[in-house]
């Protein structure tokens, strides 16, 4: 799962209204499902701490939310 960025989207059922949500969520450490067909972990399921693990500090995740229809991208480094 070595890239710079992962796409992901909340699981199991949530959604989120603001990206201040999102963000609030991610440092709850809650489930995301990567949704990135460039990556073997597509569809799998992890939270902050494991996408900090696969993308290191440098890296980013871009988060769909409001049923998929908007995107965040948070800075590895901002989140830790």
């Amino acid at each position: 799962m070595k890239s710079s960025s992962l796409t992901i989207v909340p699981t199991y059922l949530r959604d989120y209204k603001s990206a201040k949500a999102v963000k609030k969520d991610l440092l709850a450490y809650r489930d995301f499902r990567v949704a990135d067909i460039s990556c073997d972990q597509d569809g799998r399921p992890g939270n902050l701490l494991n996408f900090i693990e696969a993308l290191g500090a440098e890296g980013e995740l871009r988060v769909r939310y409001s049923n998929l229809r908007k995107v965040v991208i948070f800075k590895i480094k901002e989140l830790m």
